[in-house]
């Protein structure tokens, strides 16, 4: 199994910090190894920022879809519904012997009249 480069990095500052505790080298070699121990904490820190940034922009993405899926709902919905009511109404009213007020001035402008 791979390991990520959290553990990884997780696994070196772990063995770095045993080591330092126990090892008995001169100041300047303490000082060397403390150096390298800070550049590995800020790498972790650096990895941690981008799995969350990561983490965050994925997030931010699948809520942009579902916001334009729920605007492309809330336009097309009414619109077939509406044009579902107008099929109906003219169905009912094709033979003429009933017409309704909704109705009566919408057939009045779509008769071509010339």
């Amino acid at each position: 199994m791979e390991k990520t480069i959290k553990e990884l990095l997780d696994e070196v500052m772990i063995a770095e910090l045993l080591e330092f505790q126990s090892s008995e080298e001169t100041l300047a070699e303490k000082k060397a190894r403390a150096d390298y121990i800070a550049q590995l904490n800020k790498m972790q820190i650096d990895q941690e920022e981008l799995e969350r940034k990561y983490k965050y922009d994925f997030r931010d993405h699948v809520m942009d879809c579902v916001k334009i899926g729920v605007e492309v709902v809330a336009i097309t919905l009414p619109v077939i519904s509406y044009s579902r009511w107008i099929d109906r109404g003219m169905k009912f009213e094709e033979t003429g012997t009933f017409t309704s007020n909704v109705f009566k001035g919408f057939f009045g402008k779509m008769k071509p009249t010339k």
